[in-house]
């Protein structure tokens, strides 16, 4: 009887404990090769983990080595941030080595950099909130995830094919100015529909929440 007991505790044991064993294991081989460095002729990078959200990409050309913030998103997707310190000179040799490196680490990948505020005219936002609308890109709506990933893959076919007059640094740069009365982000390079998608939806979020600061509940405008 105890050993019938003993052998059913081994089976549970073996069913249960097995499955988790075998997800660890991948979770470290995983994280493993994602902190991998990937090597070039002229420079090597690699991401660092940090904390639940917040990573680093090491990046280093020659003798010199730099870190940019970087937030991975799902379904192997990756903002980078770079600093405004960097000169246009810099950023024409890190920005295209930063989306070679990426895109053999298989992520989509969007890379900006926040710059001085500058104030966009009335006119040029008009016509950025017209030319978005005529591609189905709505600031003054809640976004429809689906659709405007729909959108965006549809941008990335035409594009990849050569047939888009529209790219996605291009789109990122119209719902910028349609979003804010001043621009003080600009994005540098954008792979993977999924990962415009979302930058599109956050921004509209953050436009949508500054309407609804600005409104008021009795005529006056409230404090932002």
């Amino acid at each position: 009887m105890s050993r019938i007991l003993s052998d059913e505790s081994l089976q549970v044991l073996i069913f249960v404990c097995g499955p988790l064993v075998l997800l660890l294991v991948v979770f470290i081989v995983l994280l493993i090769r994602s902190e991998r460095p990937v090597r070039f002729p002229t420079f090597s990078m690699k991401i660092k983990r940090g904390g639940r959200e917040q990573d680093w990409i090491l990046y280093i050309a020659g003798d010199k080595a730099v870190e940019f913030d970087a937030w991975e998103g799902p379904k192997r997707s990756i903002e980078v941030r770079l600093p405004t310190r960097l000169s246009e000179r810099e950023l024409s040799s890190i920005v295209p080595n930063l989306a070679v490196g990426l895109e053999k680490l298989r992520y989509q990948y969007l890379i900006y950099r926040e710059r001085e505020a500058q104030t966009i005219p009335d006119d040029e936002r008009t016509e950025a909130i017209a030319e978005l609308h005529q591609i189905g890109v709505d600031v003054d709506k809640h976004p429809d995830q689906e659709k405007l990933l729909q959108t965006m893959i549809r941008i990335e076919h035409t594009s990849s094919a050569g047939e888009a007059n529209l790219t996605f640094p291009r789109l990122l740069s119209l719902v910028n100015k349609a979003t804010k009365p001043q621009e003080d982000t600009e994005v540098l390079a954008c792979r993977g529909a999924e990962s415009c998608a979302r930058y599109i939806k956050s921004r509209i979020f953050w436009y949508q929440g500054g309407l609804l600061r600005s409104r008021t509940r009795d005529g006056r405008r409230l404090p932002d």
